[in-house]
């Protein structure tokens, strides 16, 4: 048995790479990013972009 194969074996990812040991700072980075990308989008700030969304379209409409 070689020296490779005696070493614990770690799960692997879809890429081939080795999965990190866990990470607390991590863990708590993701946790804290889900929390924000689940929370619904302000209302004012869809306002701002459906105008912004108008005013590319009249100038995409206006030759140059």
């Amino acid at each position: 048995m070689s020296d490779s194969d005696k070493r614990e074996k770690k799960p692997m990812r879809l890429d081939n790479a080795v999965e990190p040991d866990f990470d607390p700072i991590a863990a708590a980075l993701r946790q804290m990013h889900d929390g924000i990308a689940s929370e619904p989008v302000p209302d004012d700030f869809l306002s701002l972009l459906d105008q912004l969304e108008e005013r590319m379209a009249e100038k995409a409409k206006k030759p140059s």
